[in-house]
């Protein structure tokens, strides 16, 4: 699993609107001042320092799935799946120490689910990583298929011997949704290890991530509909959706994520999300561990709804996938074409309402129906399939009312 952070939280959207100077002079000194107040979100929530002891486990950790050895051991883990077992229900929000100049988060949450099912759902074969994280990745493919297989082939299906590992890495891409407040999107290669253990008879998963040089320049989406239905439109417009700042290119330089999940018992698992990111404007780092949270969090929430739905298997995940995959390409311009309606309805809706400095209607700002007659036949598959999964957890959107 991967952090996917989007720029610029809404505690920003005031100080940049107000202060940008006419004809963008001195906007460098504007965006160092908009970093000033991105230290602002830490302060909105509770968070708490990763205690010193797990701090060097968690060095650890990272050194081995960077490079793997036999070095590592229960002992040399112990504090940090310690920390796990015992803060896995707290949701409090953690902060890491800073990392490869980026600053990091952490999240942890108790999942009703053994750790062999939400590993063979979320590290699967036949799944793609989109159709389980709608709300952080619009499209997502793996480029390295026989290192893929071989890893998860090694990783996933079987047990481990004691005191033994199986470890395997492979490349990927990955294109994100677009954040609520600054709209902004990105697409990046990856290099993904993925690593099963047993340390003295304890299993442990764990999963890192590392972003190949710097994402692409932002782009510019909006969620369409309600926020936590994460239906979103992509324009092809570069930028942000932050006013007096559609013009920035700002782009992701940092972005590592460690995910480690270890069995609480025979029916639950603790899933614990370390992220580091440095994303900003023209080397500024605007990104803070507060960005980064609520990210986390909405993605273990959806973890913890897939986790309680009975009807959320492997079989029929990948069921569901086959039969997107397989749709003939008029049936995928068809549903396609139910999903530029729903766009279509919500910025009228948008129309009618009132606009101002403080409310305007973005996505009657980005809306262009050239732009949705220009998606390609694999995106659109996917935007399907997310639907699917909807509607097979009885949460439809924009097929409500379709066969």
């Amino acid at each position: 699993m991967r952090c996917f952070l989007r720029m610029l939280p809404i505690s920003l959207i005031g100080l940049i609107s107000l202060t940008m100077p006419a004809g963008r002079l001195g906007a460098a000194e504007q965006y160092a001042d908009a970093l000033e107040e991105a230290q602002q979100a830490d302060a909105n929530l509770a968070l708490v320092a990763v205690p010193p002891q797990v701090e060097r486990a968690l060095d650890q950790a990272i050194a081995f799935m960077q490079a793997p050895t036999g070095a590592v051991t229960l002992g040399t883990l112990r504090p940090l799946l310690a920390f796990i077992r015992q803060e896995a229900a707290s949701g409090r929000a953690w902060q890491p120490k800073d990392r490869w100049d980026a600053d990091g988060a952490a999240t942890l949450v108790s999942l009703p689910s053994p750790l062999s099912k939400h590993v063979a759902l979320y590290y699967s074969l036949t799944i793609p990583d989109y159709a389980i994280f709608p709300s952080s990745m619009r499209f997502s493919s793996v480029l390295d298929t026989a290192a893929f297989t071989r890893a998860t082939l090694a990783c996933v299906p079987q047990a481990i011997p004691l005191n033994q590992y199986a470890y395997g890495r492979f490349r990927c891409i990955e294109e994100t949704t677009p954040n609520p407040q600054s709209g902004t999107a990105y697409h990046y290669t990856n290099v993904r290890a993925i690593a099963r253990l047993n340390l003295a008879g304890r299993e442990i998963f764990m999963s890192f991530s590392d972003m190949l040089g710097r994402s692409s320049y932002a782009v510019r989406g909006v969620p369409v509909g309600p926020l936590n239905d994460h239906v979103y439109y992509y324009s092809e417009k570069p930028g942000t959706n932050l006013r007096g700042l559609s013009w920035v290119q700002p782009a992701m330089y940092v972005s590592r994520s460690l995910i480690i999940n270890v069995a609480l018992d025979e029916r639950h698992t603790a899933s614990c999300a370390f992220s580091w990111v440095n994303a900003g404007w023209r080397g500024i780092n605007v990104t803070r561990t507060g960005h980064i949270i609520p990210i986390l969090q909405t993605i273990q929430q959806k973890m913890f709804d897939l986790a309680r739905a009975p009807n959320a298997s492997v079989a029929q995940f990948s069921t569901l996938t086959d039969n997107v995959m397989g749709l003939p390409t008029a049936q995928v311009n068809a549903r396609y074409q139910a999903y530029c309606n729903y766009v279509t309805a919500w910025r009228d809706k948008g129309k009618k309402g009132l606009t101002s400095l403080l409310t305007r209607n973005i996505l009657g700002e980005l809306y262009d129906v050239k732009t949705m007659a220009r998606l390609d036949d694999r995106h659109r598959r996917a935007l399907i399939l997310q639907e699917e999964v909807r509607r097979l957890l009885g949460q439809p959107t924009w097929s409500a009312g379709q066969p």
